[in-house]
């Protein structure tokens, strides 16, 4: 076999992202065991069984945890995300947020919400969709506004509204902190709100981030970081092929979530 063969059959994993190099390891996706029998050490009908151990072993990563105060940073979170979404129906009450004729807001007007709301770039992205997806913010007569429903959801108790979001962010089809480009456009970027900004699995890896953060020990938290995203990968259906998002939608996810 040619050195340019071995270096198709061992880029081929990892360009389906089924393996990838972490904490000077390769860590091997569960899925990649149906298909590559032999090499994993698993034995068919048709294979002998290997006289030693498997040239690259499976190592189900975990998060790196530290103590945190669960009351306290829970309420602090949940705080800030009702005071984000306050601040954002407070100033799309302006009229001055024109909607793209193609559907979205521009890069530009992103960008002017995330300086008055002190926030970054990527932030103001996933208010912007979480405000969308529980229907508080529409296009209407070429503008971006609050709905009449932003006004009850304002008066609703907070629990209230907090569970709204909790149903609202597993459900998101975007990676909001994520910059992508429009797939109808390669060489710009997705507007944000419109169809070109939808991620395929996004909901997906973002479900997977809150199951592996659900199991993390009482009293116990865990930074966005390598560790988390390779423990949210394992834990994820490979992507598509045809898709090139999904190892840069894990660590997103995280984030966003």
């Amino acid at each position: 076999m040619s050195a340019e063969r071995v270096a198709e059959v061992l880029a081929s994993p990892e360009a389906r992202l089924l393996a990838f190099a972490h904490g000077g390891q390769v860590l091997i996706h569960p899925s990649a065991t149906s298909l590559f029998y032999a090499v994993l050490g698993r034995r068919t009908h048709r294979d002998p069984k290997p006289t030693g151990p498997a040239p690259l072993m499976m190592v189900a990563p975990v998060p790196k945890t530290r103590p945190v105060s669960e009351q306290d940073t829970a309420t602090a979170a949940a705080a800030a995300a009702l005071r984000w979404l306050d601040k954002l129906l407070e100033v799309f009450a302006e009229p001055s947020w024109p909607a793209l004729k193609k559907g979205g807001i521009s890069v530009k007007e992103v960008r002017r919400l995330g300086r008055l709301l002190h926030i970054p770039e990527g932030e103001a992205r996933l208010w912007l969709h979480l405000a969308d997806g529980l229907d508080l913010i529409e296009a209407r007569h070429g503008r971006w506004q609050p709905t009449k429903q932003a006004a009850a959801w304002n008066r609703a108790e907070p629990a209230a509204r907090l569970a709204d979001l909790g149903r609202a962010l597993p459900g998101l089809s975007a990676l909001p902190l994520l910059s992508l480009p429009d797939p109808n456009r390669p060489q710009q970027m997705a507007t944000t709100l419109s169809s070109g900004a939808t991620v395929r699995h996004a909901w997906q890896a973002r479900r997977t981030v809150l199951r592996v953060l659900a199991q993390l020990p009482a009293g116990q938290g865990t930074l966005v970081d390598q560790e988390l995203a390779a423990t949210v990968y394992y834990r994820s259906p490979p992507p598509s092929p045809r898709t090139d998002t999904g190892r840069r939608s894990v660590t997103t996810a995280c984030s966003a979530t």
